[in-house]
């Protein structure tokens, strides 16, 4: 299915879109490569190195709650890392992963 995305929508309006994509029961992990490529929230990840929730919604103007769904989605498929001491999410040297 194809669905056509009105880009003149506010800002909110793009968050609550992309939240409901993200926490969706059927999303693929090739929607959130595509999420995470479009919004440029990889190449923040590249750029900045380790970011916490905030830092990298501030870096790519997703807001926070959109930014932990995504990174939550991500370290379900391995594809970032955590660590727990100091709260920042890094991509697996090994990115992007084969398709």
């Amino acid at each position: 299915m194809v669905t056509k995305i009105d880009k003149t929508v506010d800002e909110d309006t793009w968050d609550q879109i992309l939240e409901q994509v993200i926490v969706s029961s059927s999303v693929r992990p090739s929607d959130l490569e595509d999420i995470g490529e479009r919004f440029g929230i990889y190449k923040a990840m590249q750029q900045f190195g380790p970011l916490n929730v905030w830092e990298l919604a501030g870096c790519t103007g997703i807001s926070e709650i959109t930014t932990m769904a995504w990174l939550a989605g991500q370290l379900a498929r391995d594809a970032v890392t955590y660590e727990v001491n100091t709260g920042r999410y890094s991509l697996w040297t090994h990115w992007p992963p084969l398709r």
